[in-house]
């Protein structure tokens, strides 16, 4: 029988197996097709909510977990790259492809759109890869081989392989400039023979004339490209160019002078149509020309390039690399699987590409693979299930996909795919099925022994000819020294298996150890630093494998002393282990002190049996009741927390023991009964409430977050433990913490007080997001009876206004929050330009002379500015020459000099003083200044000079983390506690500061306190309290960013229901004239302000007038009745809330016949009639005089999507109903007194606020929010 908790993984396994949408890189480089026209641009614009800009060439859409473009898992409140996802389990990846390529994806899935021709280029085999990796890891940034398939969405054009020998004689005879390379002999040869073609002459011959082309000088070059166009331009007057010509000459235009426009003579012009494909493989030649495709590879960057490129070019290892195959490539026109798909299987194991096309309503079944899939949507809507294939349960609901989707599908995932447009169009990229059926065959035939030894002797030279341009040649090793792949492969996996089982671990976890190359790695590491290669006992070895897998990334220096501890038993059990993480995970290494790293592990504590026993005893004594009623279903697990609170260094074993031997004693023997499962309680419905009038919307409470959610951050005092380490290139780690003596005389000023900081940019206005950030900073502060700076961060005095500040200072005291202090970065300009002075003293700091556009350049090419090294000295008069104006706007820039070669693109030299136009006044500090600090430099400084003790910000920012602390420890200050949250992102409206101006100056809304905008100026005017922001911000907690609108909504009602006392108001009065009321007759009865008023207290009641003419809703009449309907029709009753039942005798209509102009009823005095429908209703206060006359305004959601900031076009999504202006509405007497700003509950139609467009003569209501959220139920 299966085992109850395998039963439970298995459904916890298959929960975790749901599709994940993926976000997305883009690249720009310069090939790429400019603007809206790229296919690229479309894509990733709809897949990251970027909007396109129309300047930029967009090159490539990359979908993969390569380090040069990963895509994100949208699986959380976080970003969190897709190979960190799948590494959390790699199971998603499929047993078979775990055993084969590890724990990454083998493949990686783009999108090209090409607008003039990439580089003649080639890839390394995986033998050369790992050869050039090792002597150049900066340029070879990985050790696979990269074969290819371009599948073409446009016509295409490629060069893809060599000519054939037929080819390459026409060409020589045609070419003279190509022919005059070629000694003569040799050209008599290939013109006039063909036998060679077959024992390998021909192959050399290629080789020869295309290396002697290659490797000319550029002199060369340029007079034979200046010869080739004078007569090609002479010839085309007389004939028509062939096409191979007409190519040479637009890759010359291209590219003036470089040699790849005429090695172009010597590759196939390959030009594919929509759905036809090549292959490329391992060193073969090959450049894209024109076109729009489809790129699927093995993951890898690893490209040679030889011409046809501003990058840089190896045209030796090019040379030395490449097959020399001859002949056409294979065009692949794909496998049909059904009417809508077609399948691509190119000959590489890594890779397989399906194509679909659905016309509309069509459905297409993807089976369950033994691997995973990439989707990827490129045309229309649909709809996309999944399910387990193991059992076909649907996973929870199914998704509305569109163009610029991608999802990760894991293995044994079955999808379902609809069209719901005229056509959906979708890519699937896999792992190649044949692998999986052992069928996988390689291309090309298995080389002879001569090829093999050329093949050796060409790659001998390669690795001589590398070692001799390496700048570091330790890294080098003789490519005759390397095993086998399969061999030494086999050989390590055996040598690992056999020490992993020494240590203890069982077989499966060894064996799937194995499979995973990181943790292989990490374990052999951790049992070596542990001295334990001759084997342990398996506590022992379960621990140190837990070291293997979770110890923290930044604090490896600790490692081998942990090891330590284990193998003594000094620490020997997981909470000891964890402990331990923890205090390293914060502790660098000159702060490591033994005594405290002892107690905070509970080294050397011992908690006896008898210990254990008695505070079991008084667990159980504490929670007897809860266990006798429960019995056997007492949940174990918190009895074992409560013992573990009071002894958390117990042996859990021996704990666990107690405790069951416990529950035997108080329950004795398990029964039957105690196996049943307990039926579930129905929910009971709730009574019928006969006034719908007080019905108000109570869904289920949203369960919040912990009580405190401030407990997370640490106390001042412990601000000297390390928790960032900044990795450089060079190796080195700066592992960023203060000094004792900095911390303390930070502390002096402080007097340990905590201090915050809220520092808002004045250039518009704050939205909600900004609500969730006071809430923080703010909040922290208050929780710790410290202080949080409101602190304009103003230095860009372009954008800035007064009007933003003054707004910014209201609004922070609106929302309930008191600043410790008012201070702006401006305040600091004199410090930050000194501190700039010093941090081009010490090296750190120089003046730059480059664009924008340069700067732009260098960076993606990871190349130092050409002034980086220029003398301090000179870096000093130039930054004095900035600082007093001498210097033109853009001519110049002082940049921090960090590391360009970093993997982190924040640390490329980023820059700290720019010039604005000469002494541009500022909002706060005047004509002073005519250059300005950036965030990046000015922000981390001033939150030293402010010791700031907690420096806390958004998500977007963590990878400026780096440098951050780069800048402070360079100048040796003061460094605050760096934390980041994610941004509040609230559904159906928009947050960038840039779509809300160009909303507010474009007048797609009335102003900034519109009360459709998520502002919160415009939601106040909406009548939403800062309390229920507040609860809000608070409800939704620190980490979530993406939050539906409805969650705000039910806060802000559940705030109104207390606080809006309630009233009536008819929105499309229908007059109703009461026959048997005598006209001038008028009652006034008593209505309540509160549902739960006391009938003692005058001041919970209003009075309400009611004479023979009254006024209900239009909605609530109609002249066809029905069961289910509540209203009044002719002949029918209804009861007027707070007055008298009613009955319909006549209907008054107009000519017609189908408007209501009037109803004639009679009401019931005695109140004996008992209708079930309650309607809301006015009255005349007195004959002939209308009631109150007010303007209603009816807010809904400001944009149709939830997520608008995703769409290209997204002012097309702009709800045409998010506004309706009632101009004539009614409403009772007592409301003619309310003031701007007053709430009420207008009963049965929402709460309502004066709005401050009010007048004396009439007053403007806004709906705040409706009384039931009817935005999902109504199928809006």
């Amino acid at each position: 029988m299966e085992p109850p908790w395998d039963k439970s993984m298995k459904k916890k396994r298959k929960r975790s197996r749901r599709p994940v949408r993926l976000r997305c890189s883009v690249k720009n480089y310069d090939w790429g097709i400019v603007g809206r026209n790229s296919k690229v641009a479309r894509l990733f614009a709809l897949n990251s909510g970027s909007d396109i800009d129309p300047g930029k060439p967009y090159a490539e859409f990359w979908i993969g977990t390569h380090e040069s473009g990963p895509s994100y898992a949208d699986s959380g409140s976080e970003p969190l790259s897709l190979k960190a996802w799948i590494s959390q389990d790699p199971s998603v990846l499929g047993d078979k492809v775990v055993e084969k390529w590890g724990a990454d994806l083998p493949f990686l899935f783009k999108v090209l759109s090409v607008g003039k021709a990439l580089s003649i280029q080639a890839h390394p085999d995986k033998e050369l890869a790992r050869v050039l990796h090792k002597l150049h890891p900066s340029v070879f940034r990985d050790d696979n081989h990269k074969p290819e398939m371009a599948l073409a969405l446009t016509e295409f054009e490629a060069l893809c392989g060599f000519i054939s020998v037929k080819e390459l004689k026409d060409m020589l005879n045609s070419v003279p400039e190509i022919a005059e390379l070629v000694v003569v002999g040799d050209a008599e040869r290939i013109v006039l023979g063909s036998e060679h073609h077959e024992n390998g002459i021909a192959k050399t011959d290629i080789e020869s004339v295309f290396t002697r082309l290659m490797l000319l000088s550029k002199d060369t070059i340029a007079e034979m490209i200046s010869r080739l166009k004078r007569r090609l331009n002479l010839e085309k007057k007389k004939r028509h160019l062939t096409v191979k010509e007409q190519l040479v000459l637009r890759l010359e235009s291209q590219y003036p002078d470089d040699v790849g426009a005429i090695a172009a003579f010597f590759l196939n012009y390959v030009k594919l149509n929509r759905g036809e494909a090549i292959s490329l493989g391992p060193n073969e030649p090959h450049a894209y020309i024109s076109g729009e495709c489809i790129e699927c590879m093995a993951t890898s960057d690893n490209v040679v390039r030889a011409g046809l490129t501003s990058k840089p070019l190896d045209v030796q290892t090019l040379l030395s690399m490449l097959e020399y195959r001859q002949g056409s490539p294979e065009i692949m026109q794909g496998v049909s699987l059904n009417p809508y798909t077609t399948r691509y299987l190119p000959p590489f194991e890594e890779f397989e590409v399906d194509c679909c096309n659905l016309p509309h309503s069509a459905s297409v079944v993807f089976p369950s693979v033994l691997g995973p899939s990439l989707f990827l949507f490129t045309a229309g809507k649909g709809h996309f299930d999944a399910s387990l294939s193991e059992d076909d349960i649907v996973m929870e609901g199914d998704d509305i996909v569109e163009e610029g989707e991608v999802f990760f599908v894991p293995a044994n995932t079955k999808i379902s795919i609809t069209a719901k447009s005229t056509e959906l169009q979708l890519y699937r990229v896999g792992v190649n099925s044949r692998i999986f059926r052992d069928l996988f065959h390689c291309r090309n035939p298995i080389p002879s022994p001569l090829v093999r030894l050329l093949a050796a002797l060409r790659r001998l030279n390669l690795e001589s000819h590398a070692q001799a341009r390496s700048l570091n040649p330790r890294s080098s090793f003789p490519v005759s020294a390397m095993p086998g792949k399969d061999d030494a492969g086999s050989s390590e996996k055996e040598k690992n298996l056999e020490l992993f089982l020494k240590v203890g671990l069982d077989e499966r976890t060894a064996k799937n150890t194995i499979a995973n190359k990181k943790v292989t790695a990490n374990l052999t590491a951790v049992i070596h630093e542990a001295a334990v290669t001759d084997g342990c006992n398996r506590t022992v070895g379960n621990l140190l494998y837990t070291v293997a897998t979770k110890h923290p990334a930044n604090a490896l220096v600790h490692r081998p002393t942990l090891a330590q501890y284990i193998v003594s038993s000094k620490i020997k059990t997981p909470a000891q282990l964890e402990a331990a993480f923890s205090f390293f995970a914060t502790t660098g290494p000159e702060n490591f002190e033994v005594n405290k790293f002892e107690e905070a592990c509970g080294v050397g504590v011992e908690v006896s049996e008898e210990e254990i026993k008695q505070t079991v005893n008084e667990v159980f004594e504490e929670n007897k009741a809860a266990i006798l009623e429960q019995r056997y279903r007492t949940n174990v697990g918190d009895l074992f927390a409560h013992v573990r609170r009071r002894h958390p260094w117990a042996d859990p074993k021996i704990v666990k023991q107690f405790i069951d031997a416990k529950l035997r004693e108080l329950l004795g023997e398990r029964t039957a009964a105690d196996d049943e499962k307990v039926p579930k309680k129905k929910k009971e419905k709730p009574a019928k409430v006969e006034e719908k009038v007080d019905a108000v919307s109570t869904p289920e409470q949203p369960s919040e977050e912990v009580l405190n959610p401030y407990s997370i951050f640490p106390q001042p005092l412990d601000n000297y433990k390390v928790h960032t380490s900044v990795f450089f290139s060079d190796g080195s780690i700066l592992r960023c913490c203060n000094t004792r003596e900095l911390l303390e005389k930070h502390l002096n000023r402080t007097g340990g007080k905590v201090l915050t900081r809220f520092p808002p940019e004045p250039n518009g206005y704050l939205h909600i997001g900004h609500a969730k950030a006071m809430f923080i900073d703010f909040g922290l502060a208050k929780e710790r009876d410290g202080g949080c700076y409101l602190r304009f961060d103003d230095t860009n005095p372009e954008a800035e206004k007064k009007e933003y500040i003054d707004h910014i200072q209201e609004i922070v005291k609106w929302m309930g929050w008191e600043p410790y202090k008012i201070t702006y970065t401006s305040d600091y300009f004199q410090d930050l330009y000194d501190f700039a002075v010093e941090l081009i003293r010490r090296g750190h700091a120089y003046v730059d002379h480059q664009t924008p556009d340069e700067i732009k350049e260098y960076r993606e090419k990871k190349m130092n500015s050409p002034w980086r090294d220029r003398p301090i000295a000179e870096s000093l008069k130039l930054f004095e020459d900035m600082r007093r104006g001498l210097i033109e706007e853009g001519k110049a820039t002082l940049r921090m000099k960090q590391d360009m070669q970093s993997d982190n693109f924040n640390m490329y030299d980023l820059i700290a003083y720019r010039i604005k136009a000469s002494f541009t006044p500022h909002p706060h500090a005047g004509d002073k200044w005519c250059i300005y600090p950036s965030y990046d430099y000015s922000h981390c400084i001033v939150d030293s000079l402010e010791d700031i003790t907690h420096s806390l910000c958004t998500l977007e920012f963590e990878t400026r983390r780096a440098s951050y602390y780069w800048l402070l420890n360079a100048l040796g200050i003061y460094q605050p506690y760096v934390w980041e949250y994610s941004r509040l992102n609230v559904s159906n409206t928009v947050m960038s500061k840039r779509k809300l101006n160009r909303l507010v100056t474009q007048n797609w809304v009335d102003g900034w306190d519109d009360p459709r905008l998520m502002t919160l100026a415009g939601l106040r005017r909406r009548g939403v309290t800062p309390t229920a922001i507040n609860a809000f911000v608070r409800g939704i907690g620190i980490t979530r960013s993406m939050i539906h609108l409805s969650r705000l909504e039910y806060h802000i009602r559940e705030e109104l229901n207390k606080t809006a006392p309630r009233t009536i108001a008819v929105l499309h009065p229908l007059k109703v004239v009461i026959t048997n009321l005598e006209a001038g007759t008028t009652m006034d009865l008593e209505a309540r302000k509160w549902p739960d008023a006391q009938t003692d207290d005058a001041s919970a009641f209003y009075k309400v007038p009611f004479s023979n003419t009254v006024y209900i809703d239009r909605s609530d009449f109609r002249l066809k009745d029905s069961k289910d309907y509540f209203g009044l029709a002719p002949g029918k009753s209804v009861l007027l809330r707070y007055a008298f039942p009613i009955k319909c005798t006549d209907v008054i209509l107009a000519d017609d016949e189908e408007t209501v102009l009037e109803i004639r009823a009679e009401y019931d005095p005695t109140k004996k009639t008992k209708p079930k429908g309650v309607l809301h209703w006015v009255s005349e206060p007195s004959p002939g005089v209308d009631p109150l006359k007010v303007e209603v305004r009816l807010f809904d959601r400001l944009f149709l999507s939830e997520n608008p900031a995703e769409l290209e076009d997204w002012l097309a999504d702009l709800n045409p109903e998010s506004k309706v202006v009632i101009p004539n509405a009614y409403a009772v007497p007592s409301l003619g007194s309310a003031v701007v700003g007053d709430a009420f509950q207008f009963e049965r139609l929402g709460y309502f606020v004066v709005d401050k467009d009010s007048t004396p003569e009439k007053l403007v209501f806004n709906r705040t929010v409706t009384l039931r959220d009817s935005y999902h139920k109504g199928g809006k």
